[in-house]
């Protein structure tokens, strides 16, 4: 049995025991509340870095220049109903994008920190 394979085991057991047995309800409810917390972190985090890497991408970026001109372009040649709608588009899938990577960040958190020190402590046996 690899030791790969027995860090898995150590892992699956520690969220087992976790989940099951005597005061699991509480324990679930705490999980999923520190759950949604860090994922809120998470997405509001990811959220803030995307909106400022685009700022700094159009301001200070390399050839922000040419970005900024295509940008006043496009809106210039466009009516103000496509404008507001392709940015509404846009605004609302990169923020999608960001509540499904801040639930995989904040959940996977929680699970790291039940699975770690029975990990910790297989290696400290082995």
């Amino acid at each position: 049995m690899g030791v790969n394979h027995r860090k898995q085991n150590v892992a699956v057991n520690a969220l087992r025991k976790h989940f099951t047995g005597d005061g699991a309800n509480s324990r679930r409810l705490q999980f999923l509340r520190n759950g949604l917390t860090s994922s809120i972190k998470w997405g509001l985090g990811l959220a803030i870095v995307c909106s400022w890497a685009l700022i700094s991408g159009l301001f200070i970026g390399p050839e922000h220049d040419f970005f900024l001109r295509k940008v006043h372009e496009w809106m210039v040649s466009n009516p103000i109903n496509q404008i507001l709608e392709t940015a509404h588009t846009v605004t609302l899938s990169v923020g999608i994008e960001c509540v499904k990577c801040g639930l995989i960040a904040g959940f996977g958190h929680q699970l790291v920190r039940i699975m770690k020190p029975a990990v910790e402590e297989a290696k400290q046996r082995a």
